[in-house]
């Protein structure tokens, strides 16, 4: 009985210590920010945070399982991902601004992310940023926003190395290269 206690206190410490909760004050900022620039009124569906314990235990899982070779590449790759879905309850005051999506990224400019993408039309707003370390990109935030949701999206882990496998096999059907 001792044991199974010890076990249940280590399954909770991993899980609380790795991140596989809640999103980071960071994440929250960069929400409370698209909150208060874009019109609407966003109500939480899903926000949580995956960490290295629990992508690590999914990798595992792939790897024994009969999912292609290169989901499990993949999934080594990253450390750390951040997601959060709000639904859009009065998408009557919904009104996509440009300034509104270039005032959101320059705060993520500012924090040493740099501008991929970053689309405004009639409809909805995608930014697309990713942040370098010793010329690696090691960081990626997506935020896409419509009438009817918000979604964002953070990525931690060795992303050119997470790029390369998703082009090198094929796995996507782009086509651009064969392994």
């Amino acid at each position: 009985m001792k044991s199974i206690k010890y076990i249940i206190a280590i399954i909770a410490a991993s899980i609380l210590f790795s991140g596989c909760i809640s999103v980071d004050g960071y994440f929250k900022k960069i929400r409370n920010k698209v909150f208060s620039s874009v019109n609407g009124d966003f109500q939480r569906e899903v926000e949580f945070a995956v960490g290295p314990a629990l992508l690590t235990m999914s990798s595992i899982a792939v790897s024994i399982s009969d999912a292609p070779e290169f989901t499990d590449d993949m999934l080594r790759k990253i450390e750390r991902v951040q997601i959060g879905v709000y639904k859009n309850r009065d998408w009557r005051s919904y009104k996509p601004n440009f300034n509104s999506l270039k005032n959101i990224s320059n705060d993520l400019i500012d924090d040493g992310y740099k501008v991929i993408v970053r689309s405004s039309s009639y409809k909805e707003m995608v930014a697309v940023m990713v942040k370098e370390k010793h010329e690696r990109l090691n960081e990626m935030f997506v935020i896409a926003v419509n009438e009817d949701e918000l979604v964002m999206t953070q990525i931690f882990g060795d992303l050119d190395e997470l790029i390369e496998i998703a082009i090198r096999s094929d796995g996507l059907n782009f086509g651009y290269a064969k392994n």
